[in-house]
């Protein structure tokens, strides 16, 4: 049985010693508060020094539970204010942030460490076979880029997830989660709107090799936002994934709301979904559609089957709005051929790229020069050629890493699918929340994820395998009743 009060509660014996700190920089105040450049150092350590030596001492018992909130809090920032140099940057905040909750894992003492459950595991050693035969060509791939593809979108993730599943005390910090992804939501959609008005990338250094479009024609544009992420999906579908945790936090433990927390749930919910649809991505619109249809059906109050009709009711006036207002845009997104034509040729030239090298692939990142040695015009369909972007996350796997890759990378995704599948069956409504909201999470990743090469996306990666492996800890520790540590949520 696995129960967090024991499992998992940080208990930190060190940390006790910042008293000492305390202690000692009010000594040094004492003895040089005369000497007014002295006084004014010490001043300042006193407010810094301790805190740093908090969390250093956290670290030391093994939980790394502020950096992480810190991280929830701050990571649709870090890569623009929080990177040392701005230009070329060596120090970054999320691999920053993931080298701790890595140190973290290694002192997380024996009896706060939650053992992976046994499919949970199985995934995990599978998808460490698909990193080691993604990096075959890394060493010979004179661009950078790759590298940092292969670690921050495919190894850092995991090392995240590892750190929640095992050490992370979801359950005691529900709450403080919902508050602060709330508070997240709000900012990131306040900064597409602002996108939208300005009609600019307002965070361009956060865009280093990514994306932002407009929708539209004949001079009727609106710019389809990033937000403070790297390509505009990400911004969709981290907007998407705040909108499905916020719900299951208020599933879980929205009845011990305080009214300001209620307050905010919504306003945040509001700006989630604002931020799933600003980017106009129709994948992610019927993503939307099927959640909330989808939980019209679990068991909820008929006030929260209310606002749910109602969303949808107000999606389709606004879609319907935007026919009458805006046809250049409807046409852009919704009934103009041509970019199914352009897609369907894709598919062509990424099964051309993958027949170039099938056991291996062309490695990693370097599908658009393979692509661009290939003539166009065999590949079009009814005229359109192709993008040159695999805008499928499945072919781009297969075409860069070949069938080596593409193999366990599919079965990681069937083994994670398996390790969530053990909470469907349960009898208690709680547990069976994580399956519901797994599955809603997981199911619109991937809608989006076979019309865009979005799994190669490192923001949106992080955000999604922590809400994933924060949920799937919310099931497997349980406070008086438990379930079994391989994760059978069907007992409890």
């Amino acid at each position: 049985m696995i129960h967090e009060s024991a499992a998992t509660s940080p208990r930190a014996s060190f940390a006790g010693h910042q008293k000492i700190a305390f202690a000692i920089l009010t000594a040094i105040i004492l003895v040089y508060w005369q000497q007014p450049v002295l006084l004014q150092l010490a001043v300042m350590a006193l407010l810094v020094l301790p805190p740093l030596l908090y969390v250093s001492f956290r670290f030391l018992d093994g939980d790394a539970s502020p950096v992480l909130l810190l991280w929830v809090a701050l990571f649709p920032l870090g890569y623009y204010f929080l990177r040392f140099p701005r230009n070329h940057a060596i120090i970054v905040f999320d691999p920053a942030i993931i080298l701790l909750l890595g140190i973290a894992i290694l002192f997380c003492p024996r009896n706060r460490y939650t053992q992976m459950p046994d499919m949970l595991r199985y995934a995990g050693w599978v998808w460490l076979v698909f990193l080691i035969l993604s990096s075959v060509y890394l060493p010979f791939n004179k661009d950078s880029f790759a590298a940092r593809l292969w670690s921050d979108a495919l190894l850092f993730p995991a090392i995240l997830g590892w750190y929640v599943v095992c050490c992370f005390p979801a359950r005691s910090y529900l709450r403080a989660l919902h508050a602060i992804i709330c508070v997240v939501a709000i900012y990131c959609a306040a900064i597409g709107l602002a996108e939208i008005v300005l009609r600019q990338d307002l965070l361009p250094l956060a865009a280093e090799g990514g994306d932002y479009s407009f929708a539209g024609a004949n001079g009727v544009l609106i710019l389809r936002p990033n937000g403070p992420f790297g390509h505009n999906y990400s911004f969709g579908l981290i907007g998407l994934i705040f909108f499905c945790l916020l719900q299951f936090f208020h599933r879980a433990k929205g009845k011990e709301f305080p009214w300001w927390q209620r307050r905010l749930h919504g306003m945040g919910a509001v700006a989630a979904l604002l931020a799933a649809m600003m980017p106009l991505f129709r994948s992610i619109f019927i993503s939307i559609g099927i959640i909330l249809i989808w939980d019209l059906f679990q068991e909820i109050s008929r006030r929260q089957k209310i606002i749910r009709i109602a969303v949808l009711s107000a999606i389709g006036t606004g879609m319907i709005a935007i026919l009458l207002l805006f046809p250049e845009i409807y046409q852009d997104r919704v009934s103009d051929p041509v970019n199914f034509y352009a897609r369907v040729a894709q598919q062509k030239q990424n099964l051309a790229v993958f027949m170039e090298h099938p056991l291996f692939g062309v490695g990693l990142a370097n599908f658009v020069p393979a692509a661009l040695r290939m003539p166009g015009s065999s590949l079009s369909y009814r005229g359109e050629a192709p993008l040159d972007s695999p805008h499928n996350t499945l072919a781009a796997v297969l075409a860069e890493t070949g069938v080596f890759g593409f193999v366990p990378y599919v079965l990681s995704q069937i083994l994670l699918v398996a390790a969530f599948w053990r909470f469907r069956a349960s009898e208690n409504k709680e547990i069976k929340l994580v399956w519901t909201f797994f599955w809603y999470i997981f199911s619109g990743y991937w809608l989006s994820g076979l019309l865009n090469s979005s799994g190669y996306s490192s923001d949106l990666n992080l955000i999604y395998m922590f809400a994933l492996m924060l949920i799937y800890k919310y099931g497997i520790t349980v406070g008086s009743r438990g379930v079994r540590q391989s994760g059978d949520a069907s007992r409890t």
